[in-house]
């Protein structure tokens, strides 16, 4: 499953340019316990966000369709792209080398083929739905609004944004 945390380290005098709650999961269960969420994360049924949020999210297996519908906010605009990866897709994997900056430690990133989690449908719009085609091995949408996401680092989104799991595997 793909959840969304931020990374604080500091809750107490905290440096200026951190940041809480940066990203969490939304959970679809029936209340705010351990044995209500527990098994609502266990299935799935939840999103990463970093401030959109969401009135529903349908798959329905039969007609390998996701729908999702946005928790509309006034003065806001939504683009909802569906995502997939075909089947016989490219599977290399390049590696790029990151060195240290400011206290962290150099690493070794993996950069994917661009055959994995292309974009194969996009609506502007708070509610919007794709059938997968018969190639498609998975689908999930990614939910993005008009409202700037405040990050000044790499790797985050420009705007707030919010990634359902994958459906139909």
């Amino acid at each position: 499953f793909g959840v969304g945390t931020d990374d604080t380290h500091y809750y107490i005098n905290r440096k200026e340019d951190q940041r809480l709650a940066d990203a969490w999961v939304m959970v679809r269960c029936a209340g705010l316990t351990p044995d209500r969420l527990l098994p609502a994360m266990h299935a799935g049924d939840f999103y990463a966000t970093t401030g959109v949020e969401l009135d529903d999210i349908n798959f329905n297996k039969s007609a390998r369709s996701l729908s999702v519908r946005v928790k509309d906010a006034p003065g806001v605009s939504y683009r909802i792209s569906f995502i997939t990866t075909k089947r016989g897709f490219d599977q290399s994997v390049r590696t790029v080398h990151c060195p240290a900056v400011k206290g962290r430690g150099d690493r070794t990133i993996p950069v994917y083929s661009g055959d994995i989690g292309r974009t194969v449908h996009q609506m502007e719009g708070v509610e919007a739905s794709y059938r997968m085609a018969p190639d498609d091995l998975y689908v999930r949408a990614k939910v993005e609004s008009s409202v700037p996401s405040g990050y000044r680092r790499n790797f985050h989104p420009d705007v707030e944004v919010a990634w359902t799991q994958p459906c139909g595997a």
